[in-house]
């Protein structure tokens, strides 16, 4: 179930933002940048709106030289953002809160576009605009769309 058929983005909200420059990158070194998205449905039980669910968004970035898995590995900079994200069904059947976390997934590819432009805004106030982060996760939802809860209670995207 693809849940942006059934709902609308209606407000976001920023909850938390830090970046840290570790340090500068020797100017030959490419950067190599790790990013993670981590969405979580809230249960609202005491402030449910009818039709209303919200989705905590973890976001992560790594910037390194070397390789990632080797002694040589240069940390250069941190970026973390978190939001929460409110969604209203505007169409179908009454979606319950247990079916909109079985498929909160399907709304990665219209969330990170948001938090992406976040972070790229942080990292040419580091002074790394040079940075590239992926566009598009693609690649990374056909498998978080598998049906496979994560053990933690959250998908990783």
């Amino acid at each position: 179930m693809n849940l942006l058929d059934q709902f609308v983005l209606s407000k976001t909200q920023v909850v938390g933002v830090h970046a840290e420059l570790k340090r500068h990158a020797p100017p030959d070194q490419v950067i190599h940048a790790k990013v993670e998205l981590k969405l979580s449905p809230q249960d609202r039980h005491s402030e449910e709106v009818q039709g209303e669910h919200q989705i905590g968004i973890e976001a992560q970035v790594l910037g390194f030289c070397g390789s990632e898995a080797s002694a040589d590995r240069m940390d250069i900079f941190s970026i973390e953002v978190k939001r929460l994200a409110n969604y209203r069904q505007f169409q179908g059947q009454a979606v319950d809160f247990a079916t909109f976390s079985e498929h909160h997934a399907s709304l990665a590819r219209q969330i990170y576009p948001l938090v992406h432009g976040q972070m790229m805004d942080l990292l040419r106030q580091l002074g790394l605009g040079h940075v590239n982060l992926p566009i598009d996760l693609a690649h990374a939802e056909s498998s978080a769309l598998s049906g496979f809860p994560h053990a933690a209670g959250h998908q990783v995207h």
